[in-house]
C-alpha cells in the first residue's frame, strides 16, 4: 500500500504489538488524535468497518474459538449487550464462563472493533470537550452537533458524516479490506480511500492504518 501515500496525500501507520502495549490504535495515530483534541481543531473520524469489543472468543489453556453454529466463523463479542454475536447471520452464542471443550476458565477476548476504539478514545480524551458517538448499522441518527465530536463507525457512518467539520480522519485494519477473497477488494479499498480524501478539507490530516 506505499505506493498509494503521494496520492492520498496520507500518513500510513503500522500496528506493532511491543512491550506492554495491547491497544488497537497505533502511537503515531493516538499521538495525532491527543493533538487535535488538544487544540480543537476539527471533528474527528475513525472508520472500522467491524464491529463490537473483541472479534474473537479464545481459550488460553486448548486454544478453543467460540464460532457461530450456522456460518462457522468465530463470534463476536458485543460489550453493550454483554453478548457473542455472529456478524453475519446475528445468531447469539452461549454465555461462556469457561471452556466447553476443556472446562478451562481461562478465556480471553482477541482483536476490536468499533467498541474497542471508543474505549482507546475515550481514553486518549479524557478531559477535553470532545463528545464520542459510536455508529453502526442498528444505530440511531447522529444529533446535531453542539460541540467538537469524535466519530467512531463502520461504513453505516460515512453518510452521516459533515465532512467540513473533520480535522482528522482515521482508516483502520486497511489490510483485512485487501485480503478479502474477493476479485475487487484491492479496488474498493482504494476507492473508498480516495473517496475520504476527496471530501475531506484541504488541511485535514489522514492515517491509513
Amino acid at each position: 500500500m506505499v505506493p498509494i501515500l503521494p496520492a492520498l496525500n496520507g500518513t500510513i501507520t503500522h500496528y506493532t504489538k511491543e512491550a506492554g502495549n495491547t491497544d488497537l490504535l497505533a502511537r503515531p495515530l493516538a499521538q495525532a488524535i491527543t493533538s487535535i483534541a488538544r487544540h480543537n481543531q476539527g471533528d474527528i473520524v475513525c472508520l472500522l468497518n467491524r464491529r463490537g469489543l473483541a472479534t474473537t472468543i479464545v481459550c488460553r489453556d486448548c486454544g478453543f474459538i467460540a464460532e457461530c453454529t450456522n456460518c462457522r466463523i468465530p463470534y463476536m463479542y458485543e460489550g453493550t449487550k454483554k453478548k457473542l454475536v455472529c456478524r453475519l447471520c446475528n445468531q447469539i452464542g452461549p454465555n461462556l464462563l469457561s471452556c466447553p471443550k476443556c472446562q478451562s476458565p481461562l478465556l480471553a477476548m482477541r482483536g476490536g472493533g468499533t467498541e474497542r476504539v471508543a474505549q482507546e478514545i475515550q481514553t486518549l480524551l479524557a478531559g477535553s470537550e470532545y463528545e464520542i458517538h459510536t455508529i453502526d448499522r442498528e444505530s440511531d441518527a447522529l444529533p446535531e452537533p453542539t460541540g467538537p465530536r469524535c466519530l467512531i463507525g463502520t461504513d453505516a457512518l460515512m453518510s452521516q458524516i459533515d465532512w467540513s467539520r473533520v480535522g482528522l480522519a482515521a482508516v483502520l485494519d486497511t489490510d483485512a479490506s485487501l485480503a478479502r477473497p474477493e476479485f475487487t477488494a484491492t479496488a474498493n479499498a482504494w476507492h473508498r480511500l480516495t473517496d475520504i480524501r476527496f471530501w475531506l478539507p484541504p488541511t485535514a490530516e489522514l492515517y491509513i492504518q
